[in-house]
């Protein structure tokens, strides 16, 4: 089902997307044959990213949406959190994972002390934060929440990638991970997809 976009505010398209289209909203179009595909590669990608940095205290999915991978992510973790803009998101997310928090984020700040967060994971999150401003405010609350060393599980969209949409901003992996105090130091792929593991910079 196509959306139309006048001005793009964040927490009505994915909250109204998420009506629309029910759990896969968060899927290529809204399609389950290329949710599950993508899932699949997304899945695989990040077994190869996180082993090397497990297990952690307490995972941050950032715009976990209808928490399609939290099941992977928590077992990488003894605890998880997900969290999204869109409330219908994240009562699709409670439904089917009973046994794993989720947070809707009805204000604009991480429900979170500082520096509790032990891996931060983000798939195509920041691909969709189009405003410089929203950018700026979401990369400081997290690297709030971030502890000294924790590191960033990223996934977006390829730079390159020809994407006409007023819901999208694509940026490098380098300008996200400046942003939130990392560095990018494995990076991996699927399809049209980046796959980055961001830590914090190395001792000189």
């Amino acid at each position: 089902m196509a959306m139309a976009v006048d001005r793009y505010d964040p927490r009505i398209y994915w909250s109204e997307r998420a009506k629309a289209q029910g759990p896969d909203y968060v899927g290529p179009g809204g399609r389950s044959d290329l949710t599950a595909v993508q899932g699949d590669q997304l899945d695989a990608a990040i077994g190869r990213v996180l082993p090397s940095v497990f297990p952690h205290s307490l995972i941050l999915d950032f715009g976990c949406g209808s928490g399609r991978f939290a099941s992977t992510l928590a077992t990488y973790g003894r605890q998880y959190l997900g969290v999204d803009i869109s409330n219908p998101g994240i009562e699709y997310a409670r439904e089917v994972h009973p046994g794993l928090r989720f947070e809707w984020l009805e204000t604009d700040r991480v429900p979170l002390e500082d520096g509790e967060v032990s891996l931060l994971v983000a798939i195509t999150v920041f691909q969709h934060i189009v405003d410089p401003e929203d950018f700026d405010h979401w990369t400081k609350e997290l690297r709030r929440v971030l502890a000294p060393d924790a590191p960033v599980l990223l996934v977006d969209t390829v730079f390159s990638s020809r994407v006409v949409s007023p819901h999208m901003c694509l940026r490098r992996p380098e300008e996200i991970a400046s942003a939130l105090g990392r560095d990018v130091r494995v990076s991996d792929g699927t399809a049209n997809l980046w796959v980055g593991l961001l830590a914090p910079p190395l001792p000189l």
